[in-house]
């Protein structure tokens, strides 16, 4: 292409005319190029912008997973702590019915050592099946002779 952005073979004859045509086209061209230019350099500045939008949306979306997070730890920790309270209180009334059912025994087994000893059979005491044998006398006899 030439001067005038026709295809022309051979030599070229410029008239006034001409030339007036050759300027013309010739700034139209550079404004075309400058406002090339200018698309690509807003096209930059617009991608530009949308990556660090897009980075500073990351950043927010990764801050507010790591809250997120760290408020389901506090709350598993809580939960954890509320269990472990938990299983301490069952364990401390399962230790507190254990020493209880251990002194009703205990106290049964002195009120029938008391039972026995006044039927005449506390030497029986010694040995726990002779205890409860004794007991189990002493409760019939009690049964009968109530009856």
């Amino acid at each position: 292409m030439n001067l005038l952005g026709e295809e022309d073979i051979g030599p070229q004859f410029f008239s006034p005319v001409r030339v007036k045509k050759a300027r013309t086209f010739q700034t139209s061209r550079v404004t075309e190029e400058e406002q090339k230019k200018e698309e690509k350099e807003k096209k930059k500045a617009e991608a530009l912008l949308a990556r660090k939008q897009r980075d500073a949306e990351k950043q927010e979306q990764i801050l507010q997973r790591k809250i997120g997070r760290q408020f389901a730890k506090a709350e598993k920790e809580r939960i954890a702590a509320e269990k472990r309270a938990i299983t301490l209180k069952e364990r401390e009334e399962k230790k507190r019915m254990k020493l209880q059912t251990a002194m009703e025994k205990k106290e049964s087994v002195r009120g029938l050592s008391a039972i026995c000893k006044h039927s005449g059979e506390g030497d029986n005491m010694e040995k726990p099946n002779k205890r409860l044998k004794c007991a189990l006398k002493s409760v019939s006899k009690t049964y009968f002779i109530s009856l």
